[in-house]
């Protein structure tokens, strides 16, 4: 199977239960107003969606959940999977043989500046074609022996050992909504990496359909 190389990440919406309105009901429980006559005013759901994301009221935005399937280089879902509070269930490489799948960004990146205040210019086109030849070279070779060893009868799970964290990878993951807008301030965010920018801007266009009182508040007054 001849080797791929892609620099755009996938991610998919698979099932969800979110919405303003159980946002809407879950806060009005506290007083046992919860009927659904009360979401026929869209400006009442909407202003106490505001009042519960300015004062930090967030428990209501835990009773939703949405699930999505990623399709992320290695090296991002090891940033993603940093955030607890989802769940997780991912391609194995015990049990599947891995697809020749990898990352390559388009333009080599150069970091300055010192430990806790890096930033990043884009390389010379001299520095890109290096990345880029550089990573063909890696990724071939570190294939190579991938299939050498399972042509050997070797393990899946010993085979992948040696590869790259380009590898495109495949998960689902699930969190209430809550968990997603905690996810987006952090990854949405200009410091964080590239590569996880660009997947949460696609979460965040997911949440912003199925939310959009909940999630016009959470750019107004974070979480």
């Amino acid at each position: 199977m001849e080797i791929e190389f892609v620099n755009e990440v996938d991610v998919k919406l698979i099932s969800h239960n979110i919405s303003d309105s159980m946002v809407a009901l879950a806060a009005w429980v506290s007083h046992d107003i919860d009927n659904e006559e009360r979401l026929e005013n869209q400006e009442r759901v909407k202003g106490l969606i505001n009042f519960l994301v300015r004062e930090k009221h967030l428990s209501p935005l835990e009773h939703g959940t949405m699930t999505v399937k990623t399709n992320v280089p290695l090296f991002v879902r090891s940033e993603w999977h940093r955030h607890r509070t989802q769940s997780y269930n991912e391609v194995s490489g015990r049990y599947t043989e891995m697809m020749p799948r990898f990352w390559m960004g388009e333009k080599a990146r150069i970091q300055k500046g010192k430990p806790g205040d890096y930033y990043f210019e884009e390389g010379t086109p001299e520095q890109t074609a290096a990345y880029h030849e550089s990573k063909r070279r890696a990724v071939e070779a570190a294939w190579a022996e991938y299939q050498y060893r399972l042509e050997l009868g070797i393990a899946k799970e010993q085979a992948r050992e040696d590869l790259p964290l380009s590898l495109m990878t495949q998960y689902y993951a699930t969190g209430n909504l809550r968990n997603w807008l905690q996810f987006l301030a952090l990854r949405d965010e200009s410091h964080a990496l590239e590569e996880i920018q660009m997947a949460a801007k696609k979460v965040a266009d997911i949440v912003k359909s199925l939310a959009p009182y909940t999630y016009e508040a959470f750019e107004k007054y974070g979480v």
